[in-house]
């Protein structure tokens, strides 16, 4: 199940326990033949590295863990020591799988751990619904930051098609699929991801790129206005002249003769 819609529509049927356990690196390594309970884990200190059936993770300081309950899995530490604020609880429906997310040091998830696992020690009267409530208040905090991450991964996927755009659209072979290729993803959603990032369609920046190509052209005494629109990979001088009247409000002759030296 993906991360974030897991804790979308986490339902919390019961708190097990909230603790900080601190661990010198001769208890090490820890087997756990099958998780008693789900649990979130917040690494204030060392790295774990979690050994699970399919895959390893490592829980270093900053980020939390999710293990569901059930869940086998050995544990190794780098470093003399490690410090985990854990929280342990019950829920509706089906788990994930062990995942991680990470934190600034300037993100408020370490005192939500810290006042939950407080308020859990303390047991006041009222102590269940606070405890409940800073539970959720993790929950929401872990679905912002993988929203964040995802939104930041987009991001770069787009920005590395740009990059490659920029080397690549004058070439004769280039296609504009191409961009949705070297990223993984359908034609469709790149060209979303694309405008969103830069506010054009992916042909339109493309157009952009000609454009600016071609004033820098223009601006060269030596190369003749047919001769630029080939370079361009326009199919006549008439069609590029059209085109660069359109963008700039200038024929191509207009702008050399009105920018050039």
């Amino acid at each position: 199940m993906h991360d974030k819609l897991f804790l979308n529509n986490l339902m919390l049927s019961d708190l097990a326990f909230a603790y900080t356990y601190v661990a010198a690196s001769d208890k090490y390594p820890m087997r756990n033949k099958g998780r008693f309970h789900n649990g979130l884990l917040y690494t204030i200190k060392g790295t774990e590295t979690y050994h699970f059936r399919d895959r390893s993770i490592e829980a270093v300081p900053g980020s939390v863990l999710y293990i569901p309950k059930g869940e086998q899995y050995t544990i190794t530490l780098q470093g003399e020591e490690s410090v985990v604020i854990t929280v342990d609880f019950e829920i509706d429906g089906t788990p994930s799988r062990p995942f991680r997310t990470d934190f600034s040091e300037k993100n408020t998830i370490k005192s939500y751990f810290q006042d939950l696992e407080m308020m859990w020690e303390r047991k006041k009267s009222y102590y269940l619904p606070e405890c409940k409530s800073h539970f959720y208040k993790i929950i929401a905090a872990l679905s912002r930051q993988i929203s964040h991450t995802e939104e930041s991964t987009r991001s770069e996927v787009v920005k590395t098609a740009e990059r490659y755009m920029r080397v690549n659209y004058l070439k004769k072979d280039f296609r504009i699929e191409e961009l949705a290729e070297i990223t993984g993803i359908s034609f469709r959603y790149f060209e979303t991801l694309f405008q969103k990032e830069y506010h054009v369609t992916p042909k339109a920046y493309i157009l952009y790129l000609k454009t600016e190509r071609a004033k820098e052209l223009l601006l060269s005494e030596k190369l003749l206005i047919k001769d630029i629109a080939v370079m361009l990979g326009y199919s006549d001088i008439y069609h590029f002249g059209k085109i660069f009247k359109a963008k700039t409000g200038y024929t191509p002759s207009e702008y050399r003769s009105t920018h050039g030296m």
